[in-house]
């Protein structure tokens, strides 16, 4: 993981939170997974720029992966929701890669979908109301988060 370009670290950085995302507001959610989505949904917010700037600090990658275990096991309680369903046969079919077509899909699902579960997208952005406590601490970090959603 230490040599990784900083697109590989993107794309399955972002599949982490769209797997937590996803499974906090499905239908199917649980206490449990809903416990595990917003833990992961934290600690990609918090690590997955700190990653994205220096591949060799290997804190921030522990709590990534750890992010990443989270979230696979709050996707196996829940399962996931549109998004993936969406992109699944688009990455098929028309060899679109997997976090991309998702990120592609997420603003409009994301704008239909919050109507539905407000006090759900309010956890959410608590949860990652983190990035701003570490952008007043870390400027430079700000900046990285701002290129990594731009890359």
């Amino acid at each position: 993981m230490l040599t990784l370009p900083k697109r590989v670290i993107a794309g399955p950085g972002a599949d982490v939170l769209f797997h937590a995302l996803e499974s906090y507001i499905s239908k199917n959610a649980t206490p449990f997974s809903e416990m595990l989505s917003l833990r992961a949904i934290e600690l990609i917010a918090q690590n997955l720029p700190l990653v994205y700037e220096d591949v060799t600090n290997v804190a921030a990658w522990e709590n990534v992966t750890l992010a990443s275990s989270l979230a696979g096991m709050a996707i196996d309680c829940a399962g996931t929701t549109l998004p993936h369903a969406l992109q699944h046969p688009m990455g098929g079919l028309l060899d679109v890669v997997h976090a991309e077509g998702i990120a592609a899909i997420y603003k409009p699902f994301m704008e239909y979908t919050w109507p539905a579960a407000p006090e759900k997208f309010a956890a959410i952005a608590k949860a990652m109301r983190s990035i701003r406590a570490t952008w007043a601490r870390n400027r430079r970090q700000k900046a990285v988060w701002r290129r990594f959603i731009n890359s």
